[in-house]
């Protein structure tokens, strides 16, 4: 579908004036509201002709679809698709945060999104963004840089138990406030633009953070490393029938001089270089292992966002917990290529004197096989108390089984045959593997030359076979 361009032809008239000049930063502290001292459009958007929404001095607003409203320095956007509601905004370097008072709707108002509100099936489709770049006044062509972005925040977040707005009219249909149950929780939220305009008006929606201050919803944290251009705004890119985004009041804060915004993009790129690493070891894994680092993926979005939106302490916080994570899921997958191995040995050997050991052998030893299973098995149903322990734990134990395994034979001559573990390269070089003969009745050397040299005369078959025993034995005294 062809992209719709809304912009009222003064748009962009007389710009190169407008943004001729990189606002001055000198008199700037930190956390100072620079709203009014950069060259923008009204964020509130009441600078736009009342007429037409597209009439949006600065702003543009691109979309396939979707219905447009707005009124009362409100701007909503009903069931739309490939949406982008932006401006250019002219800064000099330094860091920079921009908040703004908006919601998102999930689908329509009285029943999919508080329906999906708090489960799996609720996206934040809509999102606001800062991209730092390279803008051409003349062809209003951008070359983004760094994107950085938060979700906008949810309609039934936090939960209100209180109705603000109630429609005295009613003309049509009702455009109060509904009431929804949420996790067994009685709430409200706005289902119209007049109701949207009450909650905004009470401070509602604004930016939010966290307990642990981390950035949540409706505040981007961003930086330009030079003076350049930012394009700010919201988008939504994917169509969900009957959705919705309002949003009001944009405002912008000075965080820091240009050094400070060098340092933390060295630092975000730290994280998301380790947040990389994490997720192609994941991606390059199956079962138990991707799932173990899929779920702690979850978990640390949930709590520290995407560095892009991180400021210097977050960075310092999510780096330290990404190197030590990504330690421990790295030695994890080291185990799995022995995990293989060791269950190949482990069938092999089965196969060889399955028949011969005692129904409580073979049973413990297949046990120990299905726990090491797990650990690869690429359907494994994951466990609570599964960490990454499993898979050297898993190892060990069937290694470990293996001599019991051995030993639960019936003996021959009173002498269990531990031929089938010598068989293996855990006691000795593949090159002495010994070969069944059925005319000697016997293990035999291959008759390699150089190896039937090395061989012999001190090292035979039957010295290597019994300096193994008697090791496993000393090591194993408390086997009978």
């Amino acid at each position: 579908m062809k992209k719709m361009l809304l912009t009222a032809s003064m748009l962009f008239v007389g710009v190169t004036a407008t943004f001729a000049q990189v606002p001055d930063a000198s008199g700037w502290k930190k956390g100072d509201d620079i709203t009014d001292k950069v060259n923008w459009g009204n964020l509130s958007f009441s600078d736009a002709p009342s007429d037409s929404p597209s009439g949006m001095n600065y702003w543009k607003l691109e979309s396939t679809k979707g219905n447009f409203t707005k009124t009362g320095g409100l701007f909503e956007v009903y069931d739309g698709a490939d949406v982008d509601l932006y401006q250019y905004v002219e800064l000099p370097a330094g860091l920079y945060r921009m908040e703004a008072q908006a919601y998102y709707r999930f689908g329509n108002s009285w029943a999919e999104d508080p329906s999906k509100f708090g489960t799996e099936e609720w996206q934040d489709l809509a999102q606001m963004y800062v991209q730092n770049g390279i803008y051409d006044i003349d062809s209003e062509a951008f070359t983004a840089g760094r994107t950085f972005q938060t979700p906008v925040m949810p309609r039934l977040f936090p939960m209100h138990d209180t109705q603000i707005y109630v429609d005295e009219v009613k003309e049509g249909w009702d455009m109060s406030d509904g009431n929804y149950t949420v996790n067994g929780q009685s709430v409200w939220g706005p289902c119209s633009v007049p109701g949207s305009l009450l909650w905004f008006g009470q401070g509602l929606y604004g930016p939010y953070t966290d307990e642990d201050n981390n950035i949540k919803y409706n505040t981007v944290s961003f930086f330009l490393t030079q003076d350049g251009y930012a394009r700010v705004g919201i988008s939504k890119k994917e169509a969900k029938a009957d959705d919705s985004f309002m949003a009001t009041n944009f405002k912008l804060y000075y965080e820091g001089p240009a050094d400070d915004a060098v340092e933390l993009m060295a630092l975000q790129d730290e994280v998301q270089g380790l947040y990389n690493q994490i997720e192609d070891l994941m991606n390059a894994n199956e079962g138990l292992l991707y799932t173990l680092i899929n779920d702690y993926l979850v978990e640390y979005e949930d709590e520290y966002g995407s560095a892009s939106s991180m400021d210097k302490e977050t960075c310092i916080a999510a780096k330290a917990v990404l190197g030590e994570y990504f330690q421990k899921a790295n030695a994890a997958a080291g185990y799995i290529a022995n995990i293989k191995t060791a269950i190949d040995n482990a069938n092999d050997m089965i196969a060889i004197i399955g028949n011969k050991v005692s129904e409580e052998g073979l049973a413990t030893y297949k046990a120990a096989i299905d726990y090491a299973n797990s650990c690869i098995d690429p359907n494994y149903e994951i466990q609570e108390d599964d960490t990454f322990d499993k898979f050297a734990a898993a190892y060990e134990a069937l290694l470990n089984a293996r001599m019991p395994f051995l030993l639960s034979q019936e003996k021959e001559n009173g002498r269990v045959n531990i031929s089938p573990v010598i068989n293996k390269p855990f006691f000795c070089d593949a090159q002495y593997t010994p070969i069944w003969s059925d005319e000697a009745n016997a293990y035999v050397y291959p008759t390699v030359p150089d190896v039937a040299e090395e061989l012999q005369p001190e090292n035979t078959w039957a010295t290597v076979q019994e300096k193994a025993y008697t090791e496993v034995r000393d090591e194993h005294s408390d086997w009978n």
